[in-house]
């Protein structure tokens, strides 16, 4: 009777000790789990702590900029705009005026190659005229 009560008791501690186990290594796989997602999240937060000393040293930068930064007088504008609007206008004067050259060089051009051909007619002309007073 006690051998019996002894197995009892025996496999019942073997069962006992196997949960035990079987948790210990669930426990161990849950914690590995958790130190690498402490680790994931350290790398992350130094990551995010360079980024943040980056965007604090881009917003220094703007502020300085933002300081410094000057909005000329309206006056100023107005007189760019008419020295703008007037530097326009000559261009376009100058334009027309090349244009007007352009006409006259053409026609010179034209009377210059009718001039031309008449003198080479009458040159053609008097040619023939003196070889038929010759012969």
């Amino acid at each position: 009777l006690s051998s019996g009560k002894t197995m009892l008791i025996l496999n019942s501690y073997k069962q006992r000790v196997q949960r035990l186990v079987s948790e210990s290594k669930k426990l161990q796989e849950d914690l590995e789990g958790r130190k690498d997602l402490l680790d994931k999240i350290n790398i992350e937060t130094e990551l995010v702590i360079e980024e943040k000393q980056k965007a604090e040293i881009a917003n220094q930068v703007a502020r300085h900029k933002l300081e410094d930064y000057h909005v000329p007088d309206v006056m100023d504008y107005v007189k760019e705009r008419a020295s703008h609007h007037e530097l326009l206008k000559r261009v376009h004067i100058w334009e027309r005026k090349l244009e007007i050259v352009e006409m006259t060089l053409h026609t010179y051009q034209q009377t210059w190659k009718q001039l031309s051909k008449q003198t080479q007619h009458l040159q053609v002309k008097g040619t023939s005229s003196a070889y038929t007073l010759y012969t």
